[in-house]
């Protein structure tokens, strides 16, 4: 392995060239984008109201939360790096260098994702707590606005896609920790970015959206260390949502190497692939090296409470690994309970979920599952992932400290289903005309283009 200093500036090259792609062929793939969106039937109207929930998101934000650094260790190696990345290229908090070189420093177990961030916002508005804060709220704004396209993309509808980005704009979760400067935002936000960038491929399957959707899921594995299971988790998606008809998902896959396989020999494709694979490359040795370090994620000693029972027995363990089956069984109640609002307020500190919201989710899992199948198996996929993943981990539980910041990693999936349950529950109601036998959903969306893509990745290069 290299040496931290040097590890970090190759970080920090990883991280530029994976943001710069993003937008470059985000930019690219703007026609794309917009043609995709123009096919949902949307209206001005329904713009103009995503607009104002978004400035709803805005104002309540502003005006009640009161933002504070929770996460204190955390806050500061973050915002000192993005300072040191600034001035040195290398983002970690220095804690011992020259002007122009640090030579030892502290980067904790995040990679460079947060600390990017900060740097960007430091380096147009100067540096200043307040930026720091503003950064984040700004990248709070992102993801509720992306929750809205991506539930538009998946189910064809303008309004169910209002009520997602609504339940998303007041989830108390969200506003809590929309200013707050920890890793939980940008993973946030450019998980939602990423998803909808592979919404966009999984339409136009050319190599601008491939390359978009590349280096957004790239990107995304910056952000927090576990992200780099995006790289193998969103492709699994795009599987789910690409089957044609009653296609299973091996004969999905199977087409879908033979797309890859057709596009061997196109040079714009490899180059982009090779690119994808050096900047993922450099993450996930740091991402192996972290949890290779003894004692990583400072789990040892740490006391794990058994949050199913209020008399449990045992009460507690002591944790002796990262991830484990018994920190499950003791993390698990907590991390259902609270989607009930079960830990309100609990020891004078705000943990908080309305019980409607996740009352309408619960309802639209159960009509995704009937009306919208591709679009249930792929967001129920990303759901169940996260939770797990957060709930084997020792300090999982979302009573554990301020971790119930952990929800934001399924909040949006949560809101998403909550969405299409309130519109489910408004037009059982005959609030909404319902042409034609049901929603054209992401099944016939996908299918469409599937079908006409037998030319693989660049059949709809223009």
């Amino acid at each position: 392995m290299l040496g931290a200093g040097a590890e970090e500036y190759v970080l920090t090259l990883g991280i530029v060239a994976a943001f710069a792609g993003t937008v470059l062929f985000g930019i690219g793939s703007r026609r794309e984008i917009f043609r995709g969106i123009r096919e949902t039937g949307i209206k001005k109207w329904h713009i103009v109201a995503a607009i104002l929930i978004l400035a709803l998101f805005v104002s309540v934000e502003a005006a009640v939360v009161k933002p504070t650094q929770q996460l204190f260790f955390d806050d500061a190696i973050y915002q000192g790096g993005a300072q040191d990345l600034l001035r040195m290229g290398q983002a970690w908090m220095c804690n011992y260098g020259s002007p122009s070189a640090c030579f030892a420093g502290q980067v904790f177990h995040e990679p460079v994702g947060a600390a990017f961030n900060l740097a960007m916002g430091f380096a147009l508005f100067g540096i200043s707590l307040s930026t720091a804060f503003n950064t984040m709220f700004t990248l709070s704004a992102v993801a509720v606005l992306m929750v809205f396209f991506i539930s538009l993309l998946l189910f064809r509808k303008a309004e169910p896609a209002l009520f997602a980005e609504l339940l998303m704009a007041l989830s108390p979760v969200v506003l809590v920790w929309a200013q707050l400067t920890t890793s939980d935002m940008p993973s946030l936000a450019y998980s939602l970015i990423a998803v909808f960038a592979l919404l966009v491929f999984a339409r136009e399957k050319n190599i601008r959206t491939f390359a978009f959707f590349g280096f957004a899921t790239v990107l995304l594995a910056y952000m927090k260390v576990e992200n780099v299971l995006f790289v193998v988790l969103l492709p699994a998606i795009y599987i789910l949502l690409d089957k044609v008809g009653a296609e299973s998902v091996l004969k999905s896959l199977l087409r879908n190497a033979r797309m890859l396989l057709d596009n061997a020999l196109n040079v714009r494709f490899l180059l982009i692939l090779l690119a994808l694979v050096l900047i993922i490359g450099a993450e996930g040795g740091y991402v192996i090296q972290q949890y290779l370090s003894p004692n990583n994620f400072g789990y040892s000693g740490t006391i794990v409470q058994n949050t199913c029972s209020s008399n449990p027995n045992p009460p507690f363990i002591r944790a002796n690994s990262t991830f484990g089956i018994k920190y499950f069984e003791f993390n698990v109640c907590a991390n259902v309970f609270f989607w009930f609002n079960r830990y309100k307020g609990l020891g004078g500190y705000p943990i908080m979920q309305p019980a409607l919201f996740t009352i309408l989710a619960i309802i639209g899992i159960v009509g995704a599952a009937f009306e919208s199948r591709r679009a249930f198996y792929a967001i129920g996929l990303w759901l169940a992932v996260e939770f797990l993943l957060i709930t084997f981990f020792y300090a999982g539980a979302f009573t554990y400290g301020v971790d119930w910041r952990f929800a934001l990693a399924m909040i949006a999936q949560v809101n998403i289903f909550g969405g299409y349950g309130a519109y489910m529950l408004l037009r059982s109601y005959g609030v909404f005309h319902i042409r034609g036998r049901r929603n054209q959903g992401i099944e016939e969306y996908t299918q469409k283009h599937a079908l006409g893509n037998k030319n693989g990745v660049d059949a709809h290069e223009r």
